[in-house]
């Protein structure tokens, strides 16, 4: 244990049924981007009050998936900074954003959110920086907050950010130079 944080190296390693209360940063973080870091899986957990931090961040950690999480009342429900990410049948709400998708580590985006509830996030249900390689969101829900799409910066081509079957109730859409998709979406 580090400051109440349980930190540990491990190769395909998970976290599951877990409760996580007022972290102080990250309730759950998975970093690097080595085959050590890969792989991690996330389920059934519980993150509440994670200001300064997300409930859960994938910070550099490739093909990670997460599944029946919650995170509540945080600065992001979800930040992701990596590739090949899988989220399913999760809920973040009431956080300031509810997914911020990052590209800085440089293999984003090419992954899935399917079933998830983006609500009651104060500034952007869903934040999703410019993206080499896409994002599916399908048959989620957002409701309350924005959905912004930045797209390719420095000449480069954007790439698609797909958003299907999924409930959209938001206060703007912010498509900033994106390659955005919207297919069977309910408004």
């Amino acid at each position: 244990m580090d400051n109440g944080k349980f930190k540990k190296k491990c190769d395909k390693c998970g976290v599951n049924d877990v409760w996580v209360y007022e972290p102080g940063h990250h309730g759950i973080v998975f970093t690097g981007n080595s085959a050590a870091n890969q792989c991690p899986s996330i389920s059934n957990v519980r993150i509440f009050d994670a200001v300064n931090g997300a409930g859960i961040a994938l910070d550099g950690s490739q093909y990670a998936t997460v599944s029946n999480a919650h995170a509540i009342g945080g600065t992001y429900g979800i930040y992701i900074d990596a590739g090949n990410a899988v989220v399913t049948g999760s809920t973040f709400d009431l956080n300031t954003y509810g997914l911020y998708y990052n590209s800085v580590n440089g293999n984003d985006g090419h992954g899935v959110i399917v079933g998830c509830n983006f609500n009651h996030n104060t500034v952007e249900a869903i934040h999703i920086e410019p993206l080499t390689n896409g994002l599916d969101i399908r048959s989620s829900n957002m409701y309350y907050g924005d959905i912004r799409v930045i797209g390719g910066s420095g000449g480069g081509k954007p790439s698609l950010v797909r958003f299907v079957d999924s409930a959209i109730d938001v206060g703007a859409l912010q498509l900033d130079g994106a390659l955005v998709e919207f297919d069977s979406c309910v408004w």
